[in-house]
C-alpha cells in the first residue's frame, strides 16, 4: 500500500504570503458532502488546467460556534477533514483562526489580504449560495466585482440536490442526529463514520464475551442518536457499534464501543474508525448483566442477516 499523499497544512491568524499562483475554494465544508466535493472536483479541474496549486480556504473553529455562543458539534473536526481533503488531491489546507475579529474583515479586505495577498488567488470556485465576509456580504455579485478590479476568475457551482433539496452540512446533522444513517450517507456520498483514539475501557465486553474497541471521539465530533448500529470498521470488518452512556452500569459518560464479526487488530492509542450503516435499536436500561447477554446475541444475529440482506461490501466503499 503506497503512503497517504502529504497535504500542506497552514495555520493562520494573520495575512501572511504564502503563494503566488494558486485556485481557491473557500468555506467551512463540514462534512465534505456530494456539494462540496463537486465544489472541489472543479477547484482541481481549473488548478491542474491552469498549472495552479489548489488551497481550500477553511475555519476554525466553525463560526456557529462564534456566532452561537457555545459548542458546536461538526460531521468532520479538523482532525478528520485535513486527510480528506489530502485524499482528495488538494495541495494545500489554508486554516484560518475564526474570531471576532477575523469575522469582522469586510469581504473586500478578505479578498485583498487573504485570498490575493497571501494565496495569489487567480481562480476562486464558489457554491451558488456562497457568501462570506462581515454579514457574510460577499456574495456572487461583490465577488464578480472584486474579480474585475482584483484580476481574479470567479466560478460558480451550482447546487448538488438529493431528493429535490440542496444536499448542506445542516441537512446531514439532521439525518444524523436521528439515526438516520442511510440519509446521512447518500448526502454524505459515504457512510458517516466515527474516528477517535483507542482507549481501555472497563473491560465488561471482554468479561460478557463481547470484548469491543473502545473509541474516544474528539469533543467536537457530532455524535448520532444514542443506541446499536450496523457498522464496519476501517478494516472492512461488519461489527455492532454501541453509542450511549451505559445506563446497565450507571456510568452517565457517553461512548462509543464497536464489537466485530471477528477481531480487529489494533493498539490502544492509535486512532481507529468506524463507518455506520443503520440504527438497529435505542439504548436499553437492563435489569442484570444476563439479560444484556441475551439482547446481544440477538443483536449479533440480527448482524449477521443484515450483512446477507444487503449484499453489502462493507469496506467504506461510496454509496453509490
Amino acid at each position: 500500500m503506497s503512503a497517504p499523499r502529504k497535504l500542506k497544512t497552514e495555520y493562520l491568524s494573520k495575512p501572511l504570503p504564502l503563494l503566488s499562483a494558486s485556485a481557491v475554494a473557500v468555506g467551512c465544508f463540514d462534512g465534505l458532502h456530494i456539494g462540496h466535493r463537486e465544489v472541489l472536483r472543479r477547484l482541481l479541474v481549473r488548478a491542474r488546467g491552469e498549472g495552479l496549486r489548489s488551497v481550500v480556504f477553511t475555519f476554525s473553529p466553525h463560526p456557529k460556534e462564534l456566532f452561537g455562543g457555545g459548542p458546536f458539534r461538526l460531521l468532520t473536526p479538523i482532525r478528520e477533514k485535513v486527510p480528506a481533503l489530502a485524499a482528495l488531491g488538494i495541495d494545500v489546507a489554508v486554516i484560518a483562526r475564526f474570531d471576532a475579529e477575523f469575522a469582522s474583515l469586510s469581504a473586500e479586505r478578505f479578498v485583498t489580504e487573504y485570498l490575493k495577498g497571501s494565496l495569489g488567488m487567480k481562480v476562486l470556485i464558489v457554491g451558488a449560495d456562497h457568501g462570506f465576509g462581515a454579514g457574510r456580504g460577499g456574495g456572487i455579485d461583490v465577488l464578480r466585482s472584486l474579480s474585475s478590479t482584483e484580476d481574479f476568475d470567479v466560478e460558480v457551482v451550482e447546487p448538488v440536490l438529493w431528493n429535490g433539496e440542496p444536499v448542506k452540512s445542516s441537512r446531514i446533522r439532521e439525518s444524523v442526529v436521528v439515526g438516520d444513517m442511510s440519509s446521512a450517507a447518500h448526502m454524505l456520498g459515504r457512510p458517516y463514520s466515527i474516528s477517535g483514539e483507542l482507549s481501555i475501557g472497563h473491560g465488561r465486553g471482554r468479561r460478557l464475551g463481547f470484548p469491543t474497541m473502545n473509541i474516544k471521539p474528539p469533543k467536537d465530533k457530532l455524535l448520532p442518536k444514542t443506541g446499536v448500529y450496523a457498522a464496519a470498521d476501517e478494516g472492512g470488518i461488519p461489527g455492532l457499534l454501541y453509542i450511549g452512556t451505559s445506563p446497565t452500569f450507571g456510568d452517565g459518560e457517553a461512548i462509543a464501543e464497536f464489537h466485530g464479526l471477528s477481531r480487529p487488530v489494533a493498539e490502544i492509542g492509535s486512532i481507529y474508525s468506524v463507518s455506520l450503516f443503520e440504527r438497529f435499536r435505542d439504548e436499553i436500561a437492563f435489569p442484570n448483566a444476563a439479560a444484556l447477554v441475551e439482547q446481544m446475541k440477538a443483536d449479533m444475529e440480527r448482524l449477521v442477516h443484515w450483512t446477507i440482506a444487503t449484499g453489502m461490501n462493507v469496506d467504506n466503499e461510496d454509496v453509490e
